[in-house]
């Protein structure tokens, strides 16, 4: 027989007792709740304008943003400014717009007009392209003073609702909070982006940001250039931002002419062709594309953060450089196995055609230089010699337009470095060789999309990281195999 406790409880269609079905009701909303939560904290906040006017003050509201000159009082407009700088916001009745807020119950408070304004300070927020800037609270408040104009002056009828706020545009690369605040704007595209500047109280609790409208009607109080703002992300004009991209100009502009006139990135275990250079190497190149894409995109993360970031080398940054790194040493060592004799390679050079322009220009200098030795009176042995350096001339011509030629008909030769073999009969692509390109360069289109929408070096997971090693290693084996 079922116990009292038992048959008491009264039991739904499927048998839970009403005990049951609250806890289970309790717990679903319970989990909404939190995920609604979770969400709310993760959006964007709502943004309310409100504006306040009263007669002595006027209307609330930006009517100005400049830049601070630095070591100067001097307010530079339109305001263009960077990380670092100090801009200072000119606003209109502020102390009439708290006193709204607070009519509003979105701050509590006892206070009142300028003290109401002291009070607040701590809790006001800049706010840059609607991203609020949890980390940038005025630095300094000045109120204007109808006692610094002539009296009756149109300055002097404004100055009571008139007052600045100044912000410095600080990131600090050592504070989590700080970089997660400025990532969202550092990601605006462009080199000054033109951004919209508010100044409000953020509402954690129903994530709501009450900014002063924002702004005044374009040409009612102030010039619009008075209130454009442009956040600049590459400063071009600071020195050292302009010395690190002069080097890292001169070096990708370095290597690209040592790619095409010297070794820097060949198999030097093969002979030379026509054109006195050997075939690119498939791992040096890898090598040499990760080398750049990297030192790249940490110089690119170094600007952009105000020359903040330098911690951003992370392990799958040190995985790819390690797996190209061995792809090329591999690479190497496999070439060795199979090289060309040294006779080969000496019979290849002499036969290519700077080797023949060398020679025949040593050979005109030698003709040259015996001209100068002959008298006036030696007429034949001048004229002999004469045609000599003519005949020179024209066969340093004649090998330069061949190899003018050679290169052009060849236009196609460094892309079949990269996917051929050599198999005695003629090159042939090779499906290993193509997998490792192909791969290579979607990898590399991730990582400059992942630096450039996140402002990090990205993180590869295992699996991908494995899948480049597998793809290493099959091209590697079947270089060994080959030789």
């Amino acid at each position: 027989m079922m116990p009292l406790a038992y048959a008491a409880a009264p039991l739904d269609s499927r048998g839970r007792t009403k005990a049951e079905l609250h806890g289970c009701r309790l717990v679903i909303a319970l989990g909404i709740f939190i995920v609604l939560a979770a969400s709310a904290r993760a959006q964007t906040p709502v943004f309310i304008k409100d504006n306040a006017s009263s007669k002595e003050a006027g209307p609330s509201g930006i009517k100005s943003v400049a830049r601070l000159k630095e070591g100067t009082i001097t307010r530079e407009t339109p305001c263009v400014a960077k990380i670092d700088d100090v801009i200072s916001v000119e606003v209109g009745n502020l102390a009439g717009w708290l006193e709204k807020l607070k009519t509003d119950k979105v701050i509590n408070s006892e206070a009142t007009g300028e003290s109401l304004v002291w009070e607040q300070l701590p809790n006001l927020n800049l706010f840059i392209g609607e991203h609020m800037m949890k980390t940038l609270h005025p630095t300094e408040y000045n109120k204007d003073d109808p006692g610094w104009y002539p009296p009756d002056s149109e300055q002097s009828k404004t100055a009571p609702g008139r007052s600045w706020l100044e912000f410095s545009l600080k990131r600090d690369s050592a504070n989590k909070t700080s970089r997660e605040v400025w990532d969202p704007v550092l990601r605006t595209p462009g080199i000054s982006p033109k951004m919209e500047l508010a100044v409000g109280i953020y509402d954690a609790n129903r994530n709501i940001a009450h900014v002063m409208a924002l702004p005044l009607p374009m040409g009612a109080y102030t010039p619009s250039s008075q209130l454009e703002f442009r956040l600049r992300l590459i400063a071009l004009n600071d020195v050292w931002t302009g010395v690190g991209l002069g080097l890292l100009l001169l070096a990708v502009g370095g290597f690209l002419y040592l790619l095409v006139r010297s070794g820097i990135v060949r198999d030097t275990s093969c002979a030379v062709r026509e054109d006195g250079l050997p075939p690119l190497s498939l791992g040096r190149c890898q090598m040499a594309f990760w080398f750049f894409l990297v030192i790249g995109a940490f110089y690119f993360i170094w600007i952009i953060t105000g020359r903040g970031d330098t911690d951003t080398i992370n392990s799958t940054v040190l995985t790819v450089i390690g797996i190209s790194a061995g792809t090329g040493l591999g690479s190497v060592i496999a070439s060795k196995k199979e090289a060309d004799t040294a006779e080969a390679k000496n019979e290849a050079a002499k036969a290519a055609y700077p080797s023949k322009i060398k020679d025949a220009k040593r050979a005109l200098r030698a003709a040259e230089k015996d001209r100068k030795k002959l008298g006036p009176k030696d007429t034949d042995e001048i004229t002999a010699k004469d045609a000599e350096i003519k005949e020179k001339k024209a066969e340093v011509a004649d090998l330069k337009a061949k190899l003018k030629d050679w290169r052009r008909d060849n236009r196609g030769q460094l892309l079949l470095d990269l996917l051929s073999e050599d198999e005695g009969s003629g090159r042939v692509i090779a499906f290993h060789r193509f997998q490792i390109v192909a791969w290579t360069l979607v990898l590399g289109v991730v990582f400059f999309s992942e630096v450039k929408t996140k402002l990090a070096m990205p993180e590869f997971n295992s699996t991908l990281l494995t899948l480049m090693g597998i793809s290493s290693g099959t091209y590697l084996g079947f270089k060994i195999s080959a030789k």
